[in-house]
C-alpha cells in the first residue's frame, strides 16, 4: 500500500479526478447562480478554450513526449507559433459564428495560446519523467 502512495501514476489520477470533481461542482453552482444567457456564454467560452487548448500545440507536444528535445528558444518558437495560429483561428471562428464580444475573444485567444504552451511544457516534463510537475 505504501508503494501505491508514492506512485506518480496514482498521483496523476488523483489530481485529474479532483480537478474533474471541482470543475463539475463549479459548473453546477454557476448553472444555478448565473442567468441562462451568461451561463451559456461562459460554457461556450470554456468549450472553445478546451478545444483550442488541445489543438494549439499542433502535435508539438507529441513530438516532445516521444523524442528528447532541447527545451530552448527553438522549441518555444515552434510551440508558440503553432499556438498563436490556432488561437487566431479560434478567435475568427468565435467572432463569425458566435458574435462574441472583444473581451471574450481576448479571453479565448489568451487561454488557447497559454494552454498550448502549457501542453508542450507538460510534455517536456513527462519526457523527463517528472510527472508531478507535468500536471501543473
Amino acid at each position: 500500500m505504501k508503494k501505491l502512495l508514492h506512485s506518480p501514476t496514482l498521483r496523476s489520477v488523483l489530481v485529474y479526478g479532483a480537478s474533474g470533481l471541482g470543475f463539475a461542482g463549479a459548473n453546477l453552482m454557476l448553472a444555478r447562480l448565473l442567468p441562462t444567457t451568461e451561463y451559456a456564454l461562459f460554457t461556450l467560452v470554456i468549450a472553445l478554450s478546451n478545444l483550442g487548448y488541445s489543438l494549439a500545440p499542433a502535435g508539438v507536444d507529441g513530438i516532445v513526449n516521444r523524442r528528447p528535445l532541447d527545451a530552448g528558444p527553438r522549441l518555444l518558437r515552434r510551440s508558440m507559433s503553432a499556438s498563436l495560429l490556432v488561437g487566431a483561428v479560434f478567435v475568427v471562428i468565435a467572432a463569425i459564428a458566435y458574435h462574441m464580444s472583444p473581451l471574450m475573444l481576448l479571453v479565448l485567444f489568451v487561454s488557447t495560446v497559454a494552454g498550448g504552451a502549457m501542453a508542450v511544457a507538460g510534455a517536456q516534463f513527462q519526457s523527463e519523467r517528472r510527472y508531478g510537475i507535468s500536471l501543473g
